[in-house]
């Protein structure tokens, strides 16, 4: 398998606070031979050793697009900087998944059950089929495996943020008709969102303070906000499918409208 996939983690020089933890995390639970590529906006000679550094000054697609060029292997496992190895990834599953990927021509597959819509695959029980209809964020930059040359397709400007390029992908996966899955087993890649706006997540926090990994001095998120967030989380799991979908469309398209009202 580490000829068909290599690791890209994206990132920013204002989060290379989380760069020591990614070190120590993929490499207690996730140290596959893999090709392993650290993303950047700026040159660090912090980046630590268990990854290849790279860097661009562009926006995030720019950069994103430069990497995506020097990686050799048919698939990228793509994800986040906050996005840390909480548990033991499983490599055979992995396999699993890239053999599914390479006999069904799959383009793109979500490694994380959110937004949880999709029809379940006949003899797998973990594996959706994305209609690429229910939702907006079907395909989004949560951690996921990707077709290095049909990812590379999707990058339209050079100039957008993660905000912007995420925003558009499952429209552009929509018009290019690809093939898109999720895998719901959390087994695979367990993980932990560490970061929101900017604040550490305080679950995150304290997963940080038990493992006895690096906190730098970054603001934790009040318990208001924790309130907040999971309050409207519980709402929306309450909330029929049909009128959340509607809410999150209608937001959608008002983003992609207003940033094509900018960008033409």
């Amino acid at each position: 398998m580490n000829n068909s996939i290599s690791l890209l983690i994206t990132s920013c020089e204002s989060f290379s606070d989380l760069w020591p933890n990614d070190e120590q995390l993929y490499l207690k639970y996730c140290n596959f031979e893999w090709d392993r590529y650290l993303l950047s906006d700026k040159a660090n000679n912090s980046c630590p050793n268990f990854f290849h550094f790279i860097y661009s000054e562009k926006e995030y697609s720019g950069r994103l697009l430069d990497a995506l060029k020097l990686i050799k292997t048919k698939f990228v496992f793509l994800t986040l900087d906050d996005y840390l190895p909480s548990n033991f990834a499983s490599e055979i599953k992995f396999k699993s998944l890239i053999s599914f990927m390479e006999e069904n021509k799959v383009d793109y597959m979500r490694v994380y059950k959110t937004p949880n819509f999709g029809i379940r695959e006949k003899n797998y029980k973990f594996i959706k089929k994305l209609t690429l209809k229910k939702s907006c964020y079907e395909v989004n930059l949560y951690p996921g495996i990707w077709d290095v040359k049909k990812l590379i397709n999707l990058i339209k400007n050079e100039n957008e943020t993660p905000w912007q390029f995420e925003v558009m992908l499952t429209k552009r996966c929509q018009a290019l008709n690809y093939s898109c899955y999720c895998c719901i087993d959390k087994k695979v890649f367990p993980f932990m969102d560490t970061i929101r706006k900017g604040k550490y997540i305080r679950s995150a926090y304290k997963f940080l303070r038990e493992n006895n990994l690096y906190i730098s001095n970054r603001k934790i998120r009040t318990r208001r906000e924790t309130f907040r967030l999971n309050f409207k989380t519980f709402v929306l799991n309450l909330t029929p499918t049909f009128i959340v979908r509607k809410y999150r469309n209608s937001k959608l398209n008002n983003s992609i409208s207003g940033y094509k009202n900018n960008h033409e």
